[in-house]
């Protein structure tokens, strides 16, 4: 099974994915056109005809962009059916071919507002947003990339990369360019050998993160000049050797919809005169795919691991830890298998406070998010200072602390604090809606049947509402999480005072249904 395949071939990396995301991300979530429409929309918009245009340049696309380009200009500048884009953008641009650029910018910023509302499609999205990755490279101008991992640090164009102190996690790159930037765009004939002429040095930074991650290209075909060009000044500066073992770290997945049952297997990219080796899946949809890098492992978010390093780095290059440095000793007696390695960044009273200190919004965040809390501090010093009838997630921090049975029951009810053997003993009673609105809730989720459905019939607060009714077993954690996240703001930090006890109680529910059983 192609799932299975590929969850046992990344176990054997110590560094988790990046992903190097092309055009065909972008035409299937967003509905963005390929090149060749792309040009052919534009000659029309600069009063042009594209067969002209396509002579005129040998059928070269960059070519025909600059072409397209000069056309343009004058245009653009004086017409006053640009008027609303020199108004967004006059002030960025600064060449003769900057008119051009700026009308794709629009056209890629405003299609993140027409995502694909197709359910496969929508499913994937949803699949995506949790993937356990160290960083995306991207082709793209448009926004989806950030829009899905908005907790991830952007850096546009190559100059941005180069110049920059990139730690590779927690990262997207934006190597052709963003919407925001209309001129680090490339996309005319002048923009490729430009691009072409630095290219051994964007392939210099991203060698280390070839030769230290798994790449998962997902919207390039293997002929794609974007990507055999970087591969090629990648392999340029590896021995045989080195570039052999490139080939369990390099795997396309291609779509296509009418595929048999997706297997990895062999292949190899091509490129005036290099073979690199590479593994290969077409596939009928991204699924299987995005499910594999959701279940991968990792103690801490990618951005706190970003911020991390960038600490780190910031103390070897300065030698000045200003009292950001904290040692502890590892003594004789423990043994190498149990260690831990911690390190603080920040003042030690920081690092060493108790747990005392933390809110129900600490156990929010760590319960959605996965976070770190340690279990058993938590379960100790956490969970019996919140008053008797106040909702806060246990059963992630009982579990982590390997005080539930199989069955979520408590192994030795002796070991917790009584406070929270109550809180275990009421199951989900308090966790359903107010009195006055059970009725309504039971039949709210009867007629719903289980919880994607239950959200896309009602409003946020009714939904939310109306949880506790359904049969557990028809809730999909996942979908409930992301429900969550989603409606945070309004229910929770923004709603009235029902509002958000209703989003406190679903916060309940998602951690019994993640954590209760083992």
């Amino acid at each position: 099974m192609f799932r299975d395949a590929l969850a046992a071939h990344l176990k054997q990396f110590a560094a988790a994915p990046f992903l190097f995301v092309g055009a065909g991300v972008s035409r299937r979530y967003l509905d963005l056109p390929d090149w060749t429409s792309l040009l052919r929309h534009f000659a029309a918009v600069a009063g042009g005809d594209y067969s002209y245009y396509y002579a005129s340049a040998n059928g070269d696309p960059a070519t025909i962009a600059s072409l397209v380009a000069a056309d343009l200009h004058e245009r653009w500048w004086r017409d006053p059916a640009f008027a609303n884009s020199r108004l967004l953008y006059a002030d960025k641009l600064k060449t003769n071919e900057s008119a051009l650029k700026a009308e794709v910018a629009r056209m890629a910023a405003q299609s993140v507002e027409h995502i694909s509302t197709d359910p496969l499609h929508q499913e994937e999205l949803a699949l995506l947003r949790r993937v356990v990755i160290d960083g995306m490279i991207t082709t793209n101008y448009d926004p989806l990339p950030e829009h899905l991992l908005p907790d991830f640090k952007v850096y546009v164009g190559q100059d941005n990369l180069l110049f920059a102190d990139v730690q590779g996690v927690g990262e997207i790159y934006k190597i052709h360019g963003s919407h925001e930037e209309p001129d680090s765009i490339v996309l005319t004939r002048a923009d490729y050998e430009n691009f072409s002429d630095r290219n051994p040095y964007l392939a210099a930074k991203l060698l280390t993160i070839f030769v230290e991650h798994p790449i998962i290209f997902i919207g390039y075909s293997l002929s794609d000049p974007n990507i055999t060009t970087i591969l090629k000044s990648i392999a340029s500066v590896l021995t045989n050797d080195r570039v052999d073992q490139l080939r369990d770290r390099l795997i396309f997945l291609q779509w296509d919809p009418d595929a048999p049952d997706p297997t990895l297997a062999g292949s190899a990219v091509i490129s005036d005169g290099f073979t690199i080796p590479v593994l290969t899946a077409t596939v009928r949809d991204y699924r299987d795919a995005f499910t594999v890098l959701g279940r991968l492992k990792r103690k801490l978010p990618a951005r706190v691991l970003r911020r991390l390093k960038e600490q780190v780095f910031e103390l070897v290059r300065t030698n000045d830890p200003r009292g950001r440095l904290y040692v502890q000793d590892l003594t004789d007696d423990i043994d190498d298998k149990d260690i831990d390695v911690v390190l603080g960044v920040g003042l030690i009273a920081k690092l060493t406070a108790s747990y005392k200190g933390k809110s129900r919004e600490d156990l929010f965040e760590d319960v959605l998010n996965d976070g770190p809390l340690d279990p058993k501090r938590v379960v100790d010093d956490v969970l019996p200072s919140f008053r008797r009838n106040a909702n806060v997630p246990i059963y992630k921090y009982l579990r982590g602390a390997g005080l539930l049975a199989d069955d979520g029951s408590l192994k030795d009810p002796r070991s917790v604090d009584p406070r929270v053997v109550r809180r275990v003993q009421a199951g989900v009673e308090p966790l359903r809606a107010p009195s006055d609105y059970r009725k309504r809730a039971v039949s709210a989720a009867e007629e719903a049947g289980d919880f994607v459905t239950l959200a896309d019939r009602h409003k946020p607060d009714h939904t939310l509402m109306y949880l506790a009714e359904l049969p557990f077993e028809r809730i999909d954690p996942d979908a409930l999480r992301d429900y969550l996240v989603e409606h945070r703001v309004t229910q929770y930090v923004n709603g009235h005072q029902l509002q958000a006890g209703q989003w406190v109680k679903a916060v309940c529910i998602y951690d019994w249904l993640r954590y209760k059983r083992a």
